[in-house]
């Protein structure tokens, strides 16, 4: 695609340098616009190192608390002692293993035996 007479005057132009009260208000209101979009967290956190070392401050203290404690099996044994089962309750687990047992055999003899040309 060429470019017209009009183009081709205008590209041979010097560009002339805006005047400098518009260059001022226009890099006002662009810098303005740019500390309203950092909003809300990122605005508090970005521009303070001091919030920065809070942070790492904060992370630190979590890691410290984390670590301090009973983990795994000795926080589980430290807030719920078990005792073991009696007898009659082993004997009713059986019973209750044994009934699904033998549902779980009658469902796949009902479903193999399926009639699939009546599907």
């Amino acid at each position: 695609m060429e470019m017209s007479d009009l183009e081709n005057q205008l590209a041979a132009l010097p560009l002339a340098k805006p005047p400098e009260a518009l260059r001022t208000r226009i890099l006002a209101h662009a810098a303005e616009q740019s500390r309203k979009a950092r909003r809300g967290f990122l605005a508090w956190l970005w521009p303070h190192p001091v919030a920065w070392a809070a942070v790492a401050a904060l992370w630190i203290v979590i890691a410290a608390l984390n670590f301090s404690g009973p983990r795994g099996d000795a926080l589980l044994a430290s807030n719920h002692p078990v005792k073991p089962p009696t007898a009659e309750e082993l004997a009713q687990s059986a019973n209750r293993f044994r009934e699904r047992r033998v549902l779980l055999a009658r469902w796949q003899q009902e479903y193999f035996n399926l009639d699939r040309s009546r599907l």
